[in-house]
């Protein structure tokens, strides 16, 4: 079979808007939901680096915000993700 280097994981969340002064939540949006793409880049020849996805869809089921994508994830700033087949 082949290697599997990428996964995936969703949930539902609450999205909050946040004061950037105080801290402060301002507002909080439910009923979100988010879906998480990783790459484990040590799986790769030649090895790359770890790699990841976010995205949040708003409850009309649009993009509210994303970063990376599934197709074009970036760099983890430290750590390591590892994709383990089942």
């Amino acid at each position: 079979g082949s290697l599997i280097t990428k996964a995936a994981f969703s949930g539902k969340c609450v999205v909050q808007k946040i004061d950037p002064e105080t801290g402060d939540v301002v507002e909080s949006f439910g009923n979100y939901s988010f879906t998480v793409d990783v790459r484990d880049g040590d799986l790769l020849n030649p090895r790359q680096a770890d790699k990841y996805a976010l995205t949040v869809l708003g409850t009309n089921g649009l993009v509210l915000h994303r970063v990376g994508g599934p197709n074009a994830p970036i760099n983890i700033g430290g750590g390591n993700i590892t994709v383990k087949a089942k």
